[in-house]
């Protein structure tokens, strides 16, 4: 059994990202944010803290109306003087 103690369940990090359960799975799924742990027996998504981070830019980057693959097209230039230009303080 893996030590998920310094991790969180799906459902704690949805409530502190404020992000639906349901878009978490999707970020997944599409390579957006992946848990940083998934339970191989239960499949159960463990999330760090580390992580809310990158979870408030995703959903700035929702609420400003980007699409999942323009968010992780962005997210995959993080740090380049591109992502700068495009995202300007983020």
């Amino acid at each position: 059994m893996t030590d998920t103690s310094r991790f969180m369940p799906i459902g704690r990090f949805s409530s502190l990202s404020r992000i639906s359960v349901r878009m978490l799975r999707h970020y997944d799924a599409n390579g957006v944010l992946t848990p940083a742990l998934v339970d191989a027996a239960s499949g159960y998504r463990w999330y760090s803290p580390k992580q809310l981070g990158d979870a408030s830019l995703i959903r700035r980057l929702h609420d400003v109306g980007f699409g999942v693959s323009v968010i992780g097209a962005l997210l995959a230039t993080r740090g380049s003087a591109e992502f700068a230009r495009a995202l300007p303080g983020a």
